[in-house]
């Protein structure tokens, strides 16, 4: 089974969302495609997110094979720009009320250049950046994203209703993640991109696995790479020699103490390419971040960097790369990341001799 409709808005002649909406609400999709309503503020009966939940419920109800296990991706576009959400969802949020904007004075200034870059325009030229918002454009955005999440959660909630409904929730593994967060006015940015603070990086895991798991608040250092050689674990297939991450199993029932202590995150001029090139490569290590913009011979852009200590610093607003009293702890890092660069190359191929 496969749906493709990798976003809400027109694209593809194959988005499996517009066929459906055109057949169960003309009205709406005729609108929508004049322009008259927003793809993303449809009513909550014909929105995206709400045809997603709609489509794995069908599965679990009769689209799977019946008592033969399954694996099944539910894939959430949203929270996503462009930034809206249906009406009642939107009206539950006073964007007055949220939470301030995440920054400082002059913090652009001790950042590498395409901080400044991005400020001014997003995806090289092809977004609005952060400068081209009015204070208001901004509060708007912060609540339609907050609405956009409860709208999901509403959603997700349905799906696992449903697992209980078809007597399944005590016999399967539920796990709740994300690609990526979103700068959202942070730091004076939006969008995401060559950024590696928290809110872009750190994303929500959260596994439900009734009886088999401890209920627990892990605080290790875990990554996406882990999640399939996990989903192989425990439908006990030995994962490949190609799979760079390792199972959470035993983080998962506490009986695993021994973790890694680092987490890395890799740009490499994704999406829409700057001009020069932009490569940065982030380690989280202990209470450190440490983050290299890759200069010659990776890309003409001069070699800078980013440096937090997240104990002091949660919200990442203080750039210690160029102090010298951090000179030792920045070295230090950068060493780490090599190794750690090393003990991620593929080395899956057999080896056929000694030379």
């Amino acid at each position: 089974m496969f749906r493709w409709a990798h976003d809400p808005y027109p694209g593809s002649s194959e988005n499996a969302y517009h066929r459906w909406l055109r057949a169960a609400h003309p009205d709406l999709y005729a609108r929508a495609r004049a322009g008259a309503v927003g793809w993303d503020e449809l009513p909550t009966e014909a929105h995206y997110s709400r045809w997603i939940a709609d489509e794995t419920i069908e599965f679990l109800r009769t689209g799977r094979r019946a008592g033969e296990p399954f694996f099944l991706v539910a894939n959430f576009f949203d929270p996503h720009h462009g930034f809206g959400a249906p009406p009642e969802y939107r009206e539950r949020y006073d964007a007055a009320a949220l939470p301030p904007r995440v920054g400082a004075e002059g913090e652009l200034e001790s950042q590498p250049p395409i901080f400044t870059e991005a400020s001014k325009s997003s995806y090289a030229g092809h977004a609005r950046g952060f400068a081209e918002y009015t204070g208001d454009e901004l509060d708007e955005v912060r609540a339609a994203y907050y609405a956009m999440v409860t709208l999901v959660d509403a959603e997700v909630g349905r799906i696992l209703d449903a697992l209980d409904a078809e007597g399944l929730a005590d016999d399967t593994v539920v796990v709740f993640t994300s690609d990526h967060g979103e700068m959202l006015g942070d730091h004076q940015l939006m969008l995401k991109g060559p950024f590696h603070y928290d809110c872009a990086v750190r994303v929500p895991l959260i596994v439900r696995g009734p009886g088999r798991f401890a209920p627990a608040r892990r605080t290790e250092l875990v990554q996406w790479v882990d999640l399939a050689p996990t989903f192989l674990d425990l439908a006990g297939v030995a994962p490949s020699g190609r799979h760079q991450g390792a199972s959470l199993r035993g983080l998962l029932t506490g009986e695993d103490t021994a973790w890694r202590d680092w987490a890395l995150c890799q740009y490499r001029d994704s999406g829409h390419a700057y001009d020069p090139p932009v490569h940065a490569t982030m380690l989280r290590h202990d209470r450190w971040k440490l983050v290299v913009h890759h200069g010659a011979p990776a890309s003409t852009r001069g070699r800078t960097g980013e440096l937090y200590d997240l104990e002091s610093d949660p919200d990442e607003l203080v750039n210690r790369w160029a102090d010298p009293a951090h000179r030792d702890i920045r070295v230090e890092l950068q060493e780490l990341l090599i190794d750690v660069l090393v003990g991620v190359e593929d080395r899956s191929r057999p080896r056929l001799a000694h030379w």
